[in-house]
């Protein structure tokens, strides 16, 4: 009985030790200072809105997006969204959150906002990050989503003040990140997982030769 004691120990060490996920960056625009640009691009305002899209490398379980925005007038907020594609433009809503009041001075700040879906986002799959207009568009709405003047210029699509549909653009990029987890443990976590199970099957041995 004394013997299954640090048997047991041991594999309870093991079975309760977390699976630390590798987390990362999964794609970014956000450049030190953000470069605002009025009415090109970015301009979230009536019942318009924005999206662009990102492709991750590997699948992954989403964490969080971020966006840089402002609030110029009207409005105080706005909503995020992250969307499958679908004819080479924004489709499905995935996920969404309403970032309430946002900044009202020059150079905006960046918004953070986390995943509570445990979304995952299939490597080599075309997704789209949108930010539209938050409640009462028809208040004189006028939010800008900042652009990112180190990345230069990229396609992004517009929901057209008054419009029915997405369409493509080209214009400054616009200033988001989007971060995500693997769920693959890292390897210190399999150091420690491996350490555990050689333990366990040293100690085993152990008893196995004290009892012939």
């Amino acid at each position: 009985m004394r013997r299954s004691i640090p048997l047991l120990a041991i594999l309870v060490v093991v079975l309760a030790s977390p699976s630390v996920a590798s987390a990362g960056v999964i794609v970014t625009t956000l450049p030190a200072t953000p470069e605002f640009a009025v009415c090109i691009g970015g301009q979230i305002c009536g019942d318009s809105g924005e999206a662009v899209p990102f492709t991750p490398s590997s699948s992954v379980v989403l964490t969080d997006v971020q966006v840089v925005l402002e609030n110029l007038w009207g409005s105080n907020s706005a909503v995020v969204e992250v969307l499958s594609s679908s004819g080479g433009l924004p489709g499905t809503v995935l996920e969404s959150w309403n970032t309430g009041a946002l900044s009202q001075s020059p150079g905006g700040a960046t918004v953070t906002l986390i995943d509570s879906l445990s979304l995952g986002l299939t490597g080599g799959t075309t997704y789209w990050l949108a930010v539209l207009p938050g409640s009462n568009p028809s208040n004189g709405l006028n939010d800008e989503w900042y652009n990112s003047a180190a990345e230069g210029t990229g396609s992004f699509a517009t929901f057209p003040n008054g419009g029915s549909a997405w369409s493509t653009t080209n214009g400054p990029a616009l200033a988001y990140q989007v971060d995500g987890t693997s769920g693959v443990p890292e390897p210190a976590s399999l150091l420690l997982i491996g350490t555990g199970l050689a333990g366990v099957w040293m100690l085993r041995r152990r008893a196995r030769s004290s009892q012939s």
